[in-house]
């Protein structure tokens, strides 16, 4: 007896381990030194073998049973007849038979239970037939290999099991083993692979990660099988899922559906389900179309996948045989195949028109073209053909339908990639550094529009806010108009823009009447007409303005502004000369 086999035998419950084989029944308990055998065959029925082994281990004592079956076992009973033995296997009753507890388990894979000492094992036994069965983490999992396809028609156990030997003759055989052997450790990326059965020493030359098993194995581990801890693992039924599906799924629908409705301003203002321009428009219908096909596709798939976990769930009277299993359906391969395709198709072809309506559009006569250039981390908005230079708050006029007045726009960077998106306007695009840009927006409504930065910048990013304010034809005359005025120059503020120009405010700011040309920040002519600072991350306030003058890093952290270090005089002179540039 081996020192393996002799440290399982516990004191406590005995235990006949019984190994069915294609040729011979072996047998040990609990307790005995020698294993006991009886020939087999294609003829024995399995009250043929209780009867057998009962008259073999007369003498013995034992409490329990294990039965390692040459087949397939499901939750603990036979689902199938055996290849090499007689019938009557499926249903019998072993309890009653044997007057004692009865443990069923595939006789690869209590041999696998036996040969395992940790990590991902796989185990083949090569007898009469092919057993085979993986072990991960302590967690037993028989399998099925033998009847799977291998060549010419052919089975694995056409090639591995007895049959295949004779057949093909040792040297072919040991070929065709090797190569199985070496694709099964690849496929199930086992650590290593231990062979059992009577046939596994004619392999001469083993592959790699590949060792021989000690055939009384198999009966450490059926003793293993009435430990709770190695025993196999049992599948757990599966949770009910379906409510909580549906419960993801509704909040999913009523978030999508108060973004779709507005719910707040701001909320309204980020949604793509409310597009107020014309491209926009083309988009969401876009976007409708493939969240309807998606949707569709999902209540059919989780519709079934719903009937089928309610019609055919475990029931108490289950008798655990697998069902009748259907492979290979034309008209099934047919529809799978051609319906993905019709719908992959039709949003392509609908996909292309979007682009070409969006990205194709050519600028009529009476089109406003407005430059933009991403900063890190502001907006600079140029009009050149109105002479109008600002930051980070766009202003369009609103698009009449009898006389279209789009808005195009060219997009430039200053320093790292960006990307201009106003979700109720039109969709994203990128900005990026030499290269320019293109994109459009036809506002049908007056009003203010929320947009962002939607590619990751720096650490500000989420700060690179704009706004579009979109305004009647007459009202946004008179924002060009006003926007045309010179800075002011107020007496009483003068002291104010002394600082301003005797600071390092100059080298970055430009400010139209005096000698600042900056380009590295906004201009600041008409900076009080704005209803932000800093891209939208504060209102224009002068206490902010003073906060910002201070300490630029406390509003904005990382911001490229240094702070000037004046004394409080000085601010407050600053402060009241920028408050005079409406």
């Amino acid at each position: 007896m081996s020192d393996a086999l002799r440290s399982e035998l516990w004191m406590g419950m005995k235990i006949l381990t019984i190994d069915v084989g294609g040729t011979h029944v072996k047998v040990l308990a609990t307790g005995q030194k020698e294993r006991r055998e009886v020939v087999s065959g294609p003829t024995m029925t399995p009250g043929a073998m209780v009867s057998a082994v009962k008259k073999l281990v007369a003498d013995w004592e034992y409490d329990a049973v294990s039965i390692g079956y040459p087949g397939l076992v499901v939750h603990g009973k036979i689902v199938a007849e055996p290849k090499n033995l007689g019938r009557g296997w499926v249903g019998f009753n072993f309890h009653r038979a044997f007057g004692k507890p009865v443990r069923i388990i595939n006789d690869a894979a209590m041999q696998a239970l036996g040969s395992y000492h940790g990590g991902r094992m796989l185990f083949l036994g090569l007898g009469t037939g092919l057993g085979s069965a993986v072990i991960v983490k302590g967690v037993l999992e028989p399998m099925e290999l033998a009847h799977l396809p291998y060549r010419k028609g052919r089975t694995y156990e056409d090639y591995l099991g007895l049959r295949g030997l004779k057949r093909l003759g040792r040297k072919r055989w040991c070929r065709h083993a090797r190569v199985v052997i070496s694709q099964l450790r690849a496929a199930v990326e086992a650590d290593y692979v231990v062979l059992g059965g009577g046939n596994a020493k004619k392999i001469d030359v083993l592959p790699a990660k590949t060792v021989y098993g000690q055939n009384s194995n198999a009966f450490i581990g059926g003793f293993r099988l009435w430990r709770d801890k190695t025993a196999p693992a049992r599948r757990r039924r599966a949770r009910p899922v379906v409510g909580t599906a549906v419960v993801l799924v509704l909040a999913c629908l009523w978030g999508a559906t108060a973004l779709a409705a507005g719910g707040t301003d701001g909320a309204q203002n980020l949604s793509i389900f409310s597009p107020a321009s014309t491209p926009a428009y083309a988009i969401t219908r876009m976007a409708a179309l493939v969240l309807g096909v998606a949707a569709a596709i999902f209540v059919i798939v989780g519709g079934l996948l719903a009937y089928c976990v309610a019609r055919f769930r475990r029931r108490p009277d289950d008798d655990g045989r697998e069902p009748p299993q259907v492979y290979g359906s034309d008209q099934i391969e047919l529809a799978w195949t051609m319906v993905p395709f019709v719908i992959v198709f039709v949003l392509t072809l609908a996909t292309t028109r979007t682009i070409f309506e969006v990205q194709g559009a050519t600028p009529p006569p009476n089109a406003l073209n407005v430059t933009i250039v991403g900063h890190q981390w502001w907006w600079e908005i140029r009009y050149p053909e109105l002479g109008v230079l600002t930051a980070n708050e766009l202003h369009v006029p609103v698009s009449d339908p009898a006389t279209p007045t789009p808005t195009f726009l060219t997009l430039e960077s200053a320093d790292v990639i960006h990307s201009f998106w106003v979700p109720r306007l039109g969709g994203k695009m990128d900005v990026i550094p030499n290269r320019v840009n293109r994109t459009w927006i036809e506002p049908l409504e007056p009003g203010l529009y929320l947009g962002q930065c939607a590619e990751y910048c720096g650490t500000q990013h989420a700060h690179m806010l704009l706004r579009v304010y979109v305004h009647t034809a007459h009202d946004f005359e008179r924002w060009v108009a006003a926007q045309k005025q010179p800075a002011s120059r107020a007496a009483q503020v003068a002291a104010g823009r002394r600082v301003f120009e005797q600071t390092a405010c100059i080298n970055c700011h430009s400010l139209d009447g005096t000698v600042a040309t900056g380009r590295f920040g906004p201009d600041l002519t008409h900076l009080m007409s704005r209803d932000t600072i800093l891209a939208g991350a504060a209102r224009n306030t002068a206490e902010n303005l003073r906060a910002w003058i201070n300490n630029p890093d406390a509003l904005k952290p990382g911001a490229l502004m240094p702070a000037m270090k004046l004394g409080p005089e000085d601010v407050d002179q600053l402060v009241a000369y920028l408050t005079t540039l409406q």
